[in-house]
């Protein structure tokens, strides 16, 4: 017998040994790949339901902006899912409506695991993130301002500071809609009031 070929038993072992690793990877890859997709598809609806979020912030805003001097703001109703932004005007008529708090369920959850899924869908991901915060921070700051009126210095600073707020918030909803691309191919044009997650 030639000592310089390999027996049989040890190829059939180096070829069982490379196939059963070929299948691990495909295995481990196909996992990855459906992993990402559900990401995808829960990014994408918390997205929707924040672009809800900043439809509603930016019509407070909005409103205050051009009736600042002409109507009485106050916030009533604090609840857990936000409060409400009512307005008294001069003329005697008035209105309110809900003031939403961001929604970050999903980006709490999975944010971390996005570096070794999809490197592009993270950065996307902690832009739109950044964003929500500003968001947050925003409707914070809206509520805040509605609520000590008495302590402002000057009598214009909620037409500054919503002046200010609008040009962050479309800030934030571009990086929302850049990710929501990424997600699903479309354009950020939906929202929800309320979803399963």
């Amino acid at each position: 017998m030639n000592s310089n070929v390999l027996p049989i038993t040890v190829i059939v072992a180096i070829f069982l040994f490379i196939l059963k690793e070929l299948f691990e990877f495909y295995r481990r890859y196909m996992a990855d790949r459906r992993k990402i997709v559900a990401v995808k598809r829960l990014l994408s609806i918390e997205i929707e339901k924040n672009n809800w979020v900043i439809k509603s912030l930016r019509e407070h805003l909005e409103g205050i902006q051009n009736s600042w001097n002409e109507s009485n703001y106050f916030v009533v109703n604090k609840y857990p899912s936000g409060c409400r932004l009512e307005e008294k005007r001069n003329d005697g008529g008035g209105g309110g409506a809900p003031v939403y708090e961001v929604s970050t369920i999903v980006f709490d959850k999975i944010f971390f695991e996005l570096p070794a899924l999809d490197t592009d869908l993270f950065d996307l991901a902690e832009k739109a993130y950044e964003g929500i915060a500003e968001i947050k921070h925003i409707t914070d700051s809206l509520i805040e301002h509605v609520t000590n009126k008495e302590d402002h210095i000057a009598p214009d600073f909620m037409l500054c500071f919503c002046e200010y707020a609008l040009e962050k918030l479309n800030i934030s909803h571009k990086s929302l809609c850049e990710l929501y691309k990424k997600c699903t191919g479309e354009d950020l044009i939906t929202h929800k009031l309320r979803t399963y997650i």
